[in-house]
């Protein structure tokens, strides 16, 4: 179960998501809909644990997420897949599949891994799984997009988390292996963990997500079963007329977790 009660985050005034409550249990999939800048990112974040709200109060399974001081709890509980990736381009793609398992190793294991790659068997597994047999020892900067995203893919299934949230997971592909993500992902979640995505296709978000929750100028515009989303609903989510301007650390696709990556600040919570 995922519980944000009152959640918001404001940046130097400006309001990313106003104070919203929503309840996801588990198992479920869904997605967060909306135009650009309209706080889709940041609830992923906040999730993810990456973010610390301004005020609100989050917890998953029962933990709240600012109680958590052990990085190896937070990767049990909760694993991201980025719009875009934050693979290490120089390193191999068995490396960065076992950056999954940093959480759990703590520093010394995970300072080994580089030369010594450990639990090897269980990143080649998760290759296969996601339809990368072979390609372990290739360099991940000379994959395709589609093949990044699969490397991101296997690296939250070495992670193991109980929550699973992928941002725009296919934004940067073409129709037909964005379906084939979304497929994978779906998949690999089950009926055991809880998929929540951010998505701008809603016939995709339709065919694969059973929840679809709009989200409009930081706040939640609808929050319904898919079936009983309708076009005018959706007509309403994307209009132009009243849509904010969103400063970009407000809304990013990147991760706070790649220190190359400046938009969107890192922050920690207080007691």
């Amino acid at each position: 179960m995922i519980s944000l009660k009152n959640v918001a985050k404001r940046y130097s005034g400006f309001e990313a998501i106003a104070p919203v409550s929503i309840r996801i249990k588990k198992g479920e999939r869904v997605v967060f809909l909306g135009p650009t800048g309209s706080g889709k990112t940041t609830l992923l974040l906040l999730i993810s644990g990456q973010l610390a709200p301004t005020s609100g109060h989050i917890e998953i399974d029962g933990v709240a997420l600012k109680s958590i001081r052990s990085g190896r709890i937070l990767s049990r509980l909760v694993g991201m897949i980025p719009q875009q990736f934050d693979l290490v381009r120089n390193l191999s793609v068995l490396h960065n599949v076992l950056a999954g398992r940093l959480g759990e190793w703590g520093f010394f294991r995970s300072l080994i891994s580089l030369m010594f790659p450990q639990e090897r068997s269980l990143a080649t597994d998760a290759l296969n799984r996601v339809g990368l047999s072979g390609w372990a020892n290739s360099r991940s900067g000379n994959l395709s997009g589609g093949e990044q995203q699969r490397v991101a893919i296997a690296r939250v299934l070495v992670q193991d988390p109980s929550v699973i949230l992928a941002d725009e997971p296919i934004a940067s592909l073409d129709p037909a292996r964005g379906e084939e993500i979304l497929k994978l992902l779906v998949e690999i979640a089950g009926t055991e963990k809880t998929l929540i995505a951010s998505m701008h296709s809603v016939r995709l978000a339709s065919s694969y997500f059973d929840r679809l929750i709009g989200v409009r100028n930081g706040a939640v515009h609808f929050d319904l079963p898919t079936g009983r989303v309708t076009s005018t609903m959706l007509d309403e989510l994307y209009s132009l007329e009243g849509l904010r301007d969103a400063p970009q650390s407000a809304e990013s696709p990147s991760s706070p977790n790649n220190p190359s990556l400046l938009d969107v600040p890192m922050e920690s919570y207080e007691n």
